[in-house]
């Protein structure tokens, strides 16, 4: 047998390794052998020295293969690094013979080397560099012919290229944010000394409504019930007011108490204090924000909303604010760009006339768009209503379902600004959503409200997008059109339009660690890392068993007896801890108790 004889000196390659090239993603792996519980092969690229991939204690562990197998942006491999367990010496690998195949042939696997490959028994880092660069490989294989008591283990495997790794799709265009029209209406302030509610509890007065802070809330007398209605909150603005519009936000802090149900609405001006009625309006009790449009009044002195019921007989909301439209408008360079959506180009556009637009922003979204780089399929998209989740709720009987529809696969980050075009809204209430999923400590979930033409938005916190739109009556409710300019495209998962190389590109992508899975049934957020341990090339297996789970649920509730129909999703959420349970926004899963279970069909 040929063997080549590899020390510890290879830890010095390793320092040339580490700083001068870059370390290529594994996407999938496999190991011949039983792994022992806890210590499987995911760990031996997980990016963590402390944990490690193990046989099963109780049986021999060689030989082993172990494949792994990269994405398609990894370009090529020229080196490989071997991180053997720090703590005992069971499993490390002795004697190695290296294999690869390319994409063109993957199953077929060739040699590196005719020589097999001896190492240390030692806890130091082994290192190879490769002759020349493996291009387009798939995947890599290594056999363990010979390990410390017959066992197989590794702490880590990393593979290293000298080329960085190709675009992942996450940024389809580089969009230089100045020029971008304002485009926010104008938010009017209140006179909190001269405004007033009929019943309120100490340190909950109405003030708290228009602090600019949503942890503290206006609510009426704990002592109240059902004979303090009707509650008046009466706001007071200062002369040559003009109003159009004002927002409604319920409390966040998961209780519904005091939630609005239904209002009367009325203003006074300067010159006439004599209320009138201006309009009714219906918030359902529900814990969704509510944009409450009217036709525009002017020179307002004060704004009467009349509560006539809430949720357990409270009166309660986080904040309320009142804004004027901007007359100012947004529409622009519509002799470039086919409509006010800007996500076409008029036909006749040519790159000179592209190198003429003075707006940075407008110049580069332009020029994405003509050189077909702009992803069309994910950033413009039609969004249909969802039936509100009160209103399913009480005419099912059940508990929530999905508050998180309409999923974008758009990732933002903190502090980043979004810019979306959006047109069909009209006086329906509709909002971006931007949940951070990844922080499992504190989701942040932020709500802003959106208008047609362009919208100017300030992350608040990171996470995925959705396109929050619930109504009564989806049926009737009119779709709207959305164009979100910025953010990174993460993708999201529908089997009715995606296909299984669909699949891997997106668990591919590193936009954002988890990902949206949308089923016929079922919605599905779950973490890219461990869909790709337990369901790397095929998606639709893993969606259809959950599918199949909701819709025996709505076959056991006699709703297709019934002819109950709706399209709303039940909701599955994955992290790490937790334990499995049913939720107020769904069901719960944890990764913990063994991922396999829940995402290996």
């Amino acid at each position: 047998m040929n063997k080549v004889f590899f020390t510890s000196v290879f830890c010095f390659t390793f320092l040339f390794i580490s700083y001068s090239q870059h370390l290529m993603p594994v996407y999938y792996a496999t190991s011949s052998q039983r792994s022992q519980g806890g210590q499987e092969i995911e760990n031996a690229f997980d990016g963590n020295d402390a944990t490690d991939y193990h046989t099963y204690w109780y049986g021999v562990g060689i030989p082993d293969t172990l494949t792994f197998y990269f994405p398609s942006i990894v370009p090529g491999v020229n080196a490989l690094e071997y991180t053997p367990r720090q703590e005992g010496y069971n499993g490390i690998w002795s004697l190695v013979e290296l294999q690869y195949s390319l994409r063109s042939v993957p199953d077929s696997f060739l040699k590196y080397s005719i020589d097999d490959v001896i190492w240390a028994v030692d806890h130091q880092k082994k290192s190879i560099s490769f002759d020349s660069t493996i291009h387009n490989i798939y995947a890599f294989r290594i056999i363990v012919k010979e390990a410390y008591e017959n066992f197989s283990s590794c702490a880590e495997l990393r593979f290293w290229n000298d080329e960085p790794l190709l675009s992942d799709g996450s940024k389809d265009c580089d969009i230089v944010m100045e020029g971008v029209p304002d485009g926010k209406d104008i938010r009017l302030g209140v006179d909190v000394d001269a405004s007033s509610a009929s019943s309120y509890q100490v340190f909950e007065n109405i003030g708290n409504s228009v602090d600019g802070d949503f942890s503290t809330l206006y609510h009426s007398s704990y002592d109240g019930g059902p004979d303090e209605f009707p509650i008046e909150l009466i706001y007071h603005f200062n002369a040559n007011t003009s109003m159009d519009y004002f927002i409604y936000y319920p409390r966040n802090d998961g209780n519904n108490n005091g939630n609005f149900g239904k209002t009367q609405i009325f203003y006074n001006t300067t010159s006439n204090p004599d209320y009138v009625h201006l309009i009714d309006h219906d918030f359902s009790l529900s814990g969704l924000p509510a944009k409450v449009s009217f036709p525009t009044i002017t020179d307002v002195n004060n704004l009467k909303i009349v509560i006539n019921n809430g949720a357990n007989d409270f009166a309660s909301c986080a904040e309320i604010e009142f804004y004027s439209n901007n007359q100012a408008g947004n529409s622009v360079y519509l002799d470039i760009f086919k409509n006010e959506l800007y996500a076409e180009l008029l036909p006749s556009v040519t790159q000179s006339q592209i190198d003429t637009i003075t707006s940075p922003f407008f110049r580069t979204l332009a020029q994405c768009i003509f050189n077909q780089n702009y992803n069309q399929s994910l950033r413009v998209r039609d969004f249909h209503a969802f039936e509100s989740i009160q209103h399913l709720g009480a005419r099912l009987k059940t508990s929530a379902y999905d508050s998180f529809e309409n999923a974008t696969g758009i990732a933002f980050d903190k502090g980043q600004t979004a810019i979306i075009a959006m047109d069909g809204i009209g006086d329906q209430s509709v909002y971006l959503r931007v949940r951070n999923w990844a922080n499992e400590a504190s989701q942040a979930d932020h709500l802003y409200f959106l208008k047609d033409g362009l919208n100017n938005i300030v992350m608040k916190d990171s996470g995925l997008a959705y396109i929050s739109f619930y109504s009564d009556t989806p049926e009737t409710a009119r779709a709207v059109k959305s164009n979100i300019m910025t953010g990174k495209c993460n993708g999201y998962f529908d089997p009715a339009i995606h296909s299984n190389d669909d699949w891997t590109s997106i668990m591919t992508n590193q936009a954002y660690p988890k990902v949206d899975i949308i089923g016929k049934y079922a919605h599905l957020v779950y973490d890219k890392s461990a869909l790709r341990f337990n369901s790397p090339f095929d998606g639709f297996h893993l969606i259809e068993m959950y599918d199949s789970i909701v819709n025996w649920q709505k076959i056991q509730m006699g709703l297709y007896k019934y002819g109950y129909k709706y399209n709303n999703h039940i909701l599955a959420i994955c992290e790490t801890g937790g334990g499995y349970y049913a939720g107020g926004e769904g069901v719960h899963f944890d990764w913990t108790w063994g991922a396999e279970s829940i995402a290996n069909p």
